[in-house]
């Protein structure tokens, strides 16, 4: 069953909403990210939230990273090196490739090898606390843009299958 959260202010407008992949090393930080995300209108799927005592973890996890608009990539050297955040950005990527719009957004916390897919990526740049803020309302602007599936990554008139003949 997928639930559809809506905002009461948003005018029947499904809820914006995020899936924060991390490691259990940076939860200090997810939970501070989360708590912010709510507060601006954003609804956030993080594990600790989501997934109850005899819950199936992969069915859990997969449905949410299906269910939210994006998947943030809380990224650090702990979670760069973590088999199951892998697993993750894969799931997001295969539908990001599908679906032909932007799914992943790279949450940089702590200098760490990026995967190669997010190389070329624009990321959020939390690594330094002064600056805290104002990368929050980047990224919540980010989250809040509204989009069509297919104009957000292709140039207007463009067939989906011309364009990925292209890549």
């Amino acid at each position: 069953i997928s639930l559809k959260f809506i905002c009461s202010g948003c005018k029947g407008e499904k809820m914006p909403s995020i899936f924060l992949s991390h490691n259990q090393n940076d939860k200090p930080f997810v939970r501070r990210l989360t708590n912010d995300l709510t507060a601006k209108g954003i609804r956030v799927w993080i594990d600790e939230a989501e997934i109850k005592i005899g819950d199936s973890l992969i069915r859990k996890i997969s449905s949410g990273i299906y269910d939210m608009d994006f998947l943030g990539a809380v990224l650090s050297p702990n979670s760069v090196q973590s088999r199951w955040i892998q697993e993750e950005l894969e799931q997001a990527l295969h539908i990001q490739i599908s679906e032909a719009y932007v799914k992943v957004l790279p949450i940089l916390l702590h200098d760490c090898k990026m995967p190669g897919f997010l190389l070329d990526k624009v990321y959020a740049d939390f690594r330094d606390e002064n600056n805290y803020q104002l990368t929050l309302e980047k990224l919540v602007e980010r989250i809040n843009q509204r989009y069509d599936h297919l104009k957000q990554s292709f140039p207007e008139g463009g067939l989906v299958q011309e364009r990925i003949g292209d890549v």
